[in-house]
């Protein structure tokens, strides 16, 4: 899956997976975020997974997750 990683100051992570359906994109993602788990890497909230179209129509999944102190 090719996605962009974003990683705020505030320790906000979010995931944008730009190719295949919404369908495909959550269950990436999510199966990127449950590895990460495994490995023991901890979030205090994990957001469902959103569907976001920009103007010119192509769809982004995104996943908002929150690290320590949110």
């Amino acid at each position: 899956m090719k996605a962009r990683v974003i990683i705020t100051a505030e320790g906000e992570v979010a995931v944008m997976a730009d190719n295949g359906t919404f369908v495909e994109g959550e269950a990436k993602i999510k199966a990127l975020f449950a590895a990460l788990q495994a490995k023991g890497i901890d979030f205090d909230a994990i957001a469902q997974v959103e569907q976001h179209r920009a103007d010119d129509d192509q769809i982004h999944n995104l996943a908002h997750q929150y690290g320590p102190g949110h």
